[in-house]
């Protein structure tokens, strides 16, 4: 086609500025195809920030699909940019939700390091909730990293309760940083 044509003879920047377009226009009818298409641009901040928008829009249609794909992402920058995108949106909607569809993927660091993002989010939201669930969960290095991720999320606005779940982590770099 002409638009493939087109991005195909600009330079890497314009290619990443039209390309960002493009998968602005196609989110809406197509998210799928979008999120294909971002991944498809060149790697940097245009790239990043198409996932986002593409990431965005398709939760908002079909979150499980959403998900699998933001999950099954490997380069990190693109991974973490879908993954905040879709979680957020997730949490907004339904933090139980959310947490279950994402405890539903094998254990290992993708699963993980979006519970994390998740908790987070979560944390802005609906601190006491976020709480209540942490107190769920083993006593474990991936409770820890939740720890961490709700009481920086908590610093912004409630630091005392920051201070009292810092109390909880083990010593380390992580208590530390949070106290």
């Amino acid at each position: 086609s002409a638009a493939v044509s087109m991005l195909r003879a600009a330079d890497s920047t314009r290619r990443g500025r039209l390309g960002e377009d493009v998968v602005s226009i196609l989110a809406d009818d197509n998210p799928a195809l979008a999120a294909r298409m971002a991944l498809a641009l060149p790697a940097g901040t245009y790239q990043v920030s198409a996932v986002d928008l593409a990431s965005r829009t398709w939760v908002l249609t079909d979150p499980k699909a959403a998900l699998a794909w933001a999950m099954q992402l490997t380069e990190p920058n693109t991974a973490i940019a879908a993954r905040r995108a879709v979680t957020a949106e997730l949490v907004r909607t339904d933090p139980d939700e959310a947490i279950d569809l994402i405890l539903a993927f094998p254990e290992g660091s993708a699963r993980d390091d979006t519970l994390v993002i998740a908790a987070g989010a979560w944390a802005r939201r609906r601190a006491d909730e976020a709480i209540a669930w942490l107190d769920t969960l083993p006593e474990d290095e991936l409770r820890e990293r939740l720890t961490s991720s709700i009481g920086f999320e908590l610093a912004q606005t409630h630091p005392t309760r920051a201070l009292e779940l810092a109390e909880r982590l083990p010593e380390g770099r992580n208590r530390w940083l949070l106290l």
